[in-house]
């Protein structure tokens, strides 16, 4: 798998995570579409940098919300399982 081949795959985990993270926050999920097809054109390294962020921050800042302590119980990533999933895992 190239490089390119493996940004694609994180990348598409990753906004199933903010979409996932939206869904939690009920915000529209369409946020996490269109911040991604504002990143499409950017270079590499830029899309890369943006995989770096929380997924639960990222919806956080396109819905403007700040989150609480509940929504953040709601979303617990851990382990490798769970992280960038949304998902809790036991």
């Amino acid at each position: 798998m190239s490089q390119e081949e493996r940004l694609r795959d994180l990348e598409s985990h990753f906004w199933e995570a903010v979409r996932n993270a939206l869904s939690i926050l009920d915000a529209d999920t369409v946020l996490a579409d269109d911040y991604r097809a504002r990143l499409k054109n950017a270079p590499s390294a830029e899309r890369l940098l943006a995989l770096h962020e929380d997924p639960i921050d990222v919806a956080a800042t396109l819905a403007g919300i700040s989150l609480t302590d509940a929504q953040l119980q709601n979303y617990r990533p851990r382990g490798e399982m769970g992280r960038h999933t949304g998902l809790k895992i036991p």
